[in-house]
């Protein structure tokens, strides 16, 4: 077992539906089947640098994590 694959805590992977440098599907979507505790966000269109240019579906994931976790986001 991969030492990833024990967290116990939410985890949120959000990644850019037309990245052109990671794939979404080889990498993205792996990790997310490979964490129990993981929610994917693919925003589509998004790329690389998706914590740029999706700034509110970024901040509604990571509330979504920190709701799940029984903390707030502020």
């Amino acid at each position: 077992m991969v030492r990833r694959q024990t967290l116990a805590m939410p985890v949120a992977i959000l990644a850019g539906g037309g990245d052109q440098i990671v794939s979404t599907l080889h990498q993205s979507q792996r990790l997310a089947r490979e964490l129990e505790h993981a929610r994917l966000t693919v925003v589509p269109g998004g790329s690389h640098m998706v914590h740029y240019e999706a700034l509110d579906q970024i901040v509604a994931a990571l509330r979504t994590v920190a709701g799940s976790a029984g903390t707030e986001a502020a």
